[in-house]
């Protein structure tokens, strides 16, 4: 399952329409979708679209473990400024992958696209992220909040699960 990043690249070519005849597309990999449209050129999520991304993850089939199953996520700036409030409550949380663990790929560090960063985690062992996701692609995890685990703050999702996006942002 390692091949996840080929196939990312090649759907974004194909359902965004970037790269294909005349129809322009900005350096971040947002098309101009005025245009698509009148060439019926399929668009899909943009980098700069968080709402887009969430539903492309959502969509995804790309699930680990149970996937997710609640219909909003908390912002992960919230999580860490109060960490303590959210402590042991079930939550969900998204973000850009910032780093997959290379010892034995059992945490995934998301971003909120500003300064805030927090680690999907699973039982050492138990899944390697490595085979599902990677650096740049959105994802949406659920799990138990633990403001102090192996890595500080965390969301433990042993129980739970993420779905993984298929747009590669860097």
């Amino acid at each position: 399952m390692r091949y996840l990043g080929l196939v990312s690249i090649g759907w974004l070519a194909v359902a965004s329409g970037c790269g294909l005849g005349d129809n322009p597309c900005a350096a971040d990999g947002t098309c101009d979708e005025e245009l698509n449209n009148q060439n019926n050129v399929p668009t899909g999520p943009t980098c700069g679209d968080v709402a887009s991304l969430r539903a492309d993850a959502i969509a995804s089939s790309v699930v680990v473990l149970g996937g997710v199953s609640l219909a909003s996520s908390a912002p992960i700036a919230d999580l860490l400024a109060s960490p303590a409030t959210y402590d042991g409550q079930v939550l969900q949380i998204e973000g850009s992958v910032l780093g997959v663990c290379d010892n034995r790929g059992c945490w995934v560090s998301l971003s909120d696209g500003k300064v805030s960063a927090l680690n999907l985690k699973v039982t050492d062992g138990a899944v390697d992220f490595r085979d599902y996701t990677a650096v740049g692609l959105y994802m949406v995890g659920e799990g138990v909040f633990q403001k102090t685990g192996e890595h500080g703050a965390q969301l433990y999702i042993q129980s739970h699960g993420a779905k993984v996006g298929t747009l590669n942002c860097p």
